[in-house]
């Protein structure tokens, strides 16, 4: 059963057909890329996904389900999130306030939002922060050794987002693994043969360089 699945949507305003009879699978762990020129219905068809445009007709099915007329922050709820080509942080509030808005796509109080912006940040700063100490050390280049990509470990890991890894996200591990900080170990929720496979991969690059 594929996780995402498009089944003949349609999108229309008024006289002008933007998504015409669009269908897609998605399976879990895959990463499906939609390509065509401007105006071509790209944007629009991640709008009718998370509904910020209802679709005209046909349906869309997440885990199984139809998601057709849902609201957009139950399509946020049940997994599906998105981003935008301009970023558009709410200027009137503090990055911490911000983070902690966002957060409500996954707890239901204000202690848990806050608590998981916290985590967040405190990642960030302490990369930012890392980064500060070492800027003498840092020498610029234009080419550098392999460096595994953060999409390909996030891939191999449950992304449950349950943070037994002492990380906040799946993704958040992904960095720190493509940085050679976490390791296949790591991720308790991980089988025998998923621990394997990223082993292997992570095993392709020397993180010394």
């Amino acid at each position: 059963m594929p996780l995402l699945e498009l089944k003949n949507v349609f999108k229309a305003f008024g006289g002008l057909m933007a998504v015409n009879d669009v269908s897609f699978k998605v399976e879990k762990g895959e990463i499906l890329g939609l390509i065509g020129p401007n105006g071509s219905g790209k944007t629009t068809t991640f709008n009718c996904i998370c509904q910020f445009f209802p679709i005209t007709s046909g349906d869309i099915v997440f885990n199984g389900k139809s998601i057709k007329g849902l609201k957009t922050h139950q399509i946020c709820q049940a997994g599906i999130g998105r981003t935008f080509q301009v970023v558009k942080p709410l200027a009137r509030m503090t990055v911490r306030d911000n983070v902690t808005a966002s957060a409500f796509c996954r707890v239901n109080s204000i202690r848990e939002a806050q608590y998981e912006a916290d985590k967040i940040l405190e990642w960030l700063k302490r990369e930012i922060n890392q980064a500060w100490e070492k800027r003498a050390d840092i020498t610029p280049s234009t080419e550098g050794a392999p460096r595994p990509l953060v999409l390909e470990i996030l891939k191999l890991l449950p992304r449950t987002n349950c943070r037994q890894c002492g990380e906040p996200t799946c993704m958040v591990f992904a960095a720190r693994a493509a940085e050679g900080v976490k390791s296949a170990t790591d991720c308790p929720p991980l089988t025998a043969e998923a621990q394997n496979r990223l082993r292997d991969y992570l095993g392709r690059f020397n993180f010394d360089v």
